[in-house]
C-alpha cells in the first residue's frame, strides 16, 4: 500500500457521532449500542401497603453494535416465597438479534423490604454472563404478604414480572414499649383489636380472620401474658365485630345481626327490619350492666343491654341516617351521628346542625358524673368543633369550632381515656390540643396520621398515633410543649392497627414481625 495520504472522496459517507450514543460514532443506517448508564427509573410508591417496586435497569456494551434491538426476558417464573424467606434464583436473559447479549451490564435496585443475602438493600450492578443471563440469587422476600413487581428495561425493551410474598403474621402484638403477647394460632390474622385495664390487669380482644374472638390478659404483677382464650359463643357464623367495654370488663361479639358476650350464654335477638350490624361498641352501666351499642345498615342506632342473663331487645334511637357511634371514655353513655347533628343513644334531643353545610366525618364523646355529654367531632370542611349535652335538662350547646395552631384542615379527633376533659386534634402529620397551642412536631420520615388515640395521665396529656410509614408513635405535652416522637419498639414494622385502654395506661400494637 502506498505511504500517500488517500484523499476522500467527495461522496463518502459521513462519519458523524450522534449524541444519544453516548459519543460512539456509527456510520449511516447502522444503529449504535445503547446508552453506557442505565435509563430512569420509576418506582411506584405510596401507603404502607402499596405495591412495592424491584427496579431493573440494563445498559448494553458500548463495543457491541447490532442491527437489531436488545430484549430481556424473565425466564423461569413464577417467582413466590415465604415472608421473610429466600427467593429462588431469578433470571433475566437479554437477547439482540437472537443470540445471547453476553456482557451486558444489569443494574438492580431493591424496594423496602427485599434484601439482598447479606442484609443490605444498596443497589448492585451485574453482567450478563456468556449465555446472556443475569442470575439474581440470595434475594430474601419482605415481611408482608403481597405482589411484588419486578421491571427489567433497557432503553424501550421492558420486561416486568410478580413476586408473590406469603404467610406473613399479621398477628404479632406488644406493647409500646414493652413485651410481646403470644403468638395467634397458626394463619391466624388480625381483623380487630380492642383493650380495657381493670383493677385485675390488662386485657386484650381481637378478631381474627378465622371468624373468632380471642382474649389474652396481663394480671398486676405479672410479666408474661396469657395464652390466647377462643370465643365460645351461641352465634351463628363468624364474628364480624367486637367490643371490650369501657369502665369495667366485658367482652361482647357480633355476628351480621346478633350479639353475645365472650363466654357461653344467651344471644339477643336479630337486629329489627332484617337490619345488619355494621359496627359494635360497649360500655358499662351501673349494676353492672353491659351495655352494647350497634350501628345498623338501616341508618339507625340500637342499644341492648344485658341484664339478668339475657338481652333485653333493642331499643332504637330516633336520629335516623346514623353514620357513626361513639361511647363515652370516661363515664357511661353513647352517641349517634347523623351527617350533620348528634343525639344521645337511647334517647334525647338531637344537636343543633354542624354550621356551614359541614358534615360530620367523627365523633366521639365523654360522660361526666354529672350526666353532660362533651361531644366533639370533624367536619367535612376542615374544622372540628364541640358542643354539650346536658341529660338532666335534655338541652344542647351551640356549637363551638376549634382554636388550634395546625395548619391545614384537621382529620383526627381523639377524646381523653381515664381522667381529663382533653381533646386531642391531628392534622396530616401533627396533633395539638383543641384550645390554641402548640403543636407536635410532624411525624418523622414523612409519614401521616392513620389513626390516633389520647389520654391524660396524672394530668399530662398523650397521644398515641399510627403512621403510614407502618409505625407507632407517641408524643405528651408536658411544661407548654409536646415532647419529640417516641417510636414504638423494635422488632415490629407494618403495623395495622393501635390500642389504647381506658386508663391509658398500656397502648398495644399490632403488626408484622421484623425480618
Amino acid at each position: 500500500m502506498s505511504d500517500e495520504i488517500k484523499r476522500v472522496p467527495e461522496n463518502a459517507p459521513d462519519w458523524t457521532i450522534p449524541t444519544d450514543l453516548g459519543g460512539v460514532p456509527t456510520a449511516p443506517g447502522v444503529k449504535g449500542p445503547g446508552k453506557g448508564g442505565p435509563s430512569r427509573r420509576t418506582v411506584l410508591a405510596g401507603a404502607a401497603w402499596t405495591v412495592p417496586v424491584i427496579a431493573l435497569a440494563v445498559a448494553t456494551p458500548l463495543a457491541a453494535a447490532s442491527t437489531s434491538e436488545l430484549t430481556l426476558t424473565f425466564v423461569n417464573g413464577p417467582y413466590s416465597a415465604v415472608a421473610c424467606g429466600p427467593l429462588d434464583d431469578i433470571t433475566i436473559h437479554a437477547a439482540q438479534g437472537g443470540a445471547p447479549a453476553a456482557g451486558a451490564l444489569v443494574t438492580v435496585t431493591l424496594p423496602a423490604g427485599i434484601t439482598w443475602s447479606d442484609g443490605t438493600t444498596g443497589p448492585r450492578v451485574m453482567t450478563a454472563d456468556a449465555s446472556g443471563n443475569v442470575v439474581l440469587t440470595g434475594l430474601k422476600a419482605p415481611n408482608q404478604n403481597g405482589d411484588f413487581a419486578l421491571v427489567a428495561q433497557s432503553g424501550t425493551a421492558t420486561a416486568t414480572t410478580v413476586v408473590t410474598s406469603v404467610g406473613a403474621d399479621r398477628g404479632v402484638i406488644s406493647t409500646f414499649g414493652g413485651s410481646f403477647l403470644p403468638s395467634l394460632p397458626a394463619g391466624v390474622l388480625i381483623e380487630e383489636m380492642e383493650t380495657n385495664t381493670t383493677s385485675s390487669g390488662v386485657y386484650t380482644i381481637i378478631r381474627g380472620s378465622d371468624g373468632n374472638a380471642y382474649v389474652s390478659s396481663l394480671a398486676n404483677g405479672a410479666s408474661t401474658w396469657s395464652a390466647w382464650s377462643k370465643s365460645v359463643s351461641s352465634l351463628a357464623g363468624s364474628i364480624t365485630n367486637v367490643a371490650i367495654s369501657n369502665q369495667g370488663l366485658t367482652n361482647v361479639l357480633a355476628s351480621d345481626t346478633q350479639i353475645s358476650l365472650f363466654g357461653a350464654g344467651t344471644t339477643s335477638t336479630p337486629l329489627p327490619g332484617g337490619a345488619t350490624i355494621q359496627e359494635l361498641e360497649s360500655y358499662t352501666a351501673a349494676g353492672p350492666v353491659a351495655v352494647a351499642v350497634v350501628l345498623g345498615s338501616d341508618g339507625r342506632a340500637y342499644s341492648n343491654r344485658f341484664v339478668s342473663g339475657a338481652w333485653s331487645g333493642w331499643a332504637p334511637t330516633a336520629l335516623a341516617g346514623a353514620t357513626h357511634i361513639a361511647v363515652s371514655e370516661t363515664g357511661n353513655g353513647a352517641v349517634v351521628s347523623s351527617s350533620n347533628r348528634v343525639a344521645p343513644v337511647g334517647g334525647g334531643a338531637a344537636s343543633p346542625v354542624l354550621p356551614g353545610g359541614a358534615t360530620i366525618q367523627d365523633v366521639t364523646t365523654n360522660v361526666n358524673a354529672s350526666g353532660v355529654y362533651g361531644v366533639a367531632v370533624t367536619g367535612s370542611n376542615g374544622q372540628a368543633y364541640t358542643a354539650s349535652y346536658n341529660s338532666t335538662t335534655g338541652t344542647w350547646t351551640n356549637w363551638t369550632a376549634a382554636t388550634s395552631s395546625l395548619s391545614g384542615s384537621i382529620q383526627h379527633i381523639a377524646q381523653s381515656k381515664s381522667t381529663g376533659t382533653n381533646v386531642f386534634l391531628g392534622s396530616s402529620n401533627r396533633v395539638s390540643l383543641f384550645g390554641a397551642g402548640p403543636t407536635t412536631p410532624p411525624l418523622p420520615n414523612g409519614a401521616t396520621i392513620v389513626d390516633m388515640e389520647g389520654t391524660t395521665v396524672g394530668g399530662v396529656p398523650s397521644i398515641a398515633v399510627l403512621g403510614s410509614d407502618g409505625r407507632a408513635y407517641n408524643s405528651s405535652f408536658q411544661n407548654g410543649a409536646w415532647t419529640a416522637w417516641t417510636a414504638s419498639r423494635t422488632g415490629q414494622s407494618n403495623l395495622e392497627f393501635i390500642s389504647r385502654s381506658e386508663t391509658g395506661a398500656v397502648t398495644l400494637v399490632a403488626g408484622n414481625p421484623l425480618c
